[in-house]
C-alpha cells in the first residue's frame, strides 16, 4: 500500500476523487494507485500531477517511492 499518498492527500484535506480530477485520471484508478492494486511505477506525469496536488517537490515523490519497495 501507498501509505505515504493516503497520508498527504488526508493531510492536505483532499478526498481521493479531487485528487484523481486534479491529476486527469478516474478516481478508480487512483484508488488502485493508493491501495498499490497497481503496482508499477508511477510515470513522470502521475509524478508532476501528484507533486502539483501534494505540494511536494517530483524528487519527495520519487524519494517516497523508493522508500515502499
Amino acid at each position: 500500500m501507498r501509505n505515504w499518498m493516503k497520508e498527504r492527500r488526508l493531510e492536505c484535506g483532499l478526498t481521493q476523487q479531487s485528487v484523481a480530477k486534479s491529476i486527469g485520471i478516474s478516481k478508480q484508478y487512483y484508488q488502485q494507485i493508493e491501495n498499490n492494486v497497481r503496482q508499477q511505477d508511477l510515470n513522470s506525469s502521475l509524478i508532476m500531477g501528484l507533486a502539483q496536488v501534494f505540494n511536494m517537490s517530483a524528487i519527495d515523490i520519487v524519494n517516497q517511492e523508493s522508500k515502499r519497495e
